[in-house]
């Protein structure tokens, strides 16, 4: 993900938003988009995504079990991924972003309530604190 940018300039070799507009004429005024601008917006889409899947990936781990949607979330993910290596067009690419999206959002959500339960209940504070310290780089 993090090189999603470049890919989408370098690999697909877009020519900017006009790649965009063949598959969808109502946005013909945003026509002047570049190349640069568009990998942004398409890092956004996926941002987006991720945002909207959030709370539907924890009413499906709820409902399902934790361990089963995330397991789901990483096979959709990384199936994904490999279809949107071999994307040759912007369309394409944001139809698999979607679903990118809802891999990224069931890992995002589900990661830190999945690994309390893989731990001793009375251990749970102890290796929240040392996660939350992990995350901000002080342990």
């Amino acid at each position: 993900m993090p090189f999603l940018t470049l890919f989408a300039v370098t690999e697909i070799g877009t020519n900017g938003w006009s790649d965009v507009i063949a598959a969808a004429p109502i946005l013909q005024g945003l026509a002047n988009i570049d190349a640069q601008g568009l990998s942004q917006l398409i890092a956004a889409f996926l941002l987006l995504m991720t945002a909207l899947f959030a709370v539907p990936s924890g009413l499906l781990g709820d409902r399902f079990g934790k361990k089963k949607v995330f397991a789901a979330g990483l096979l959709i993910l990384g199936v994904f991924a490999l279809f949107t290596a071999f994307a040759t067009r912007v369309p394409q690419m944001l139809l698999y972003l979607v679903f990118i999206g809802f891999g990224n959002a069931v890992q995002t959500v589900l990661f830190f309530p999945y690994l309390t339960e893989l731990i001793p209940p009375q251990r749970v504070g102890e290796f929240a604190a040392a996660e939350f310290f992990y995350e901000l780089g002080i342990g």
